[in-house]
């Protein structure tokens, strides 16, 4: 058993970690909002009938 788990102890330990990489890769994508929201200038609507700038003094 002892050789069986020492046997290539540098790849099964390099295999470990990409393995541990590409599950944290897929569990923060799984967890992600599925639309996330990028604001582009000029396409939402503004409301200027309660502006400050209205008001004379």
């Amino acid at each position: 058993m002892k050789t069986l788990l020492l046997n290539n102890w540098k790849a099964k330990l390099s295999s470990l970690l990409v393995a541990i990489a590409v599950w944290y890769l897929v569990k923060n994508h799984v967890n992600r909002p599925s639309m996330p929201f990028f604001p582009i200038p000029g396409s939402q609507n503004v409301d200027y009938s309660a502006s400050e700038h209205d008001h004379v003094a």
